[in-house]
């Protein structure tokens, strides 16, 4: 069986505060006739620190409280669609 990738396209998602002390707020606009998207929350050497479902309309709050000043990326899959959004922690 041959998996297939997430084509990459624009999810419409909202996230702040980007830089964060540690706490932001993610919200996404899933595409029509999907419910649900699955958010990671990894550090730049691909460790996945935090894996969540967002339902639509609904708004998550994450914390990377404990990591390192730096960059961190978040990852949004919708269906076959996903988006990738980087987040700076003071």
């Amino acid at each position: 069986m041959k998996l297939r990738s997430p084509t990459r396209v624009d999810i419409p998602l909202y996230l702040f505060p980007n830089p964060t002390p540690g706490k932001f707020t993610l919200t996404v606009e899933t595409p029509e006739g999907i419910s649900s998207a699955e958010v990671l929350i990894y550090n730049m050497r691909g460790e996945r620190l935090q894996k969540d479902v967002l339902q639509e309309g609904h708004a998550g709050e994450y914390t990377i409280e404990e990591a390192q000043a730096g960059i961190y990326l978040v990852r949004i899959v919708a269906g076959d669609r996903s988006a990738i959004i980087k987040v700076v922690k003071k």
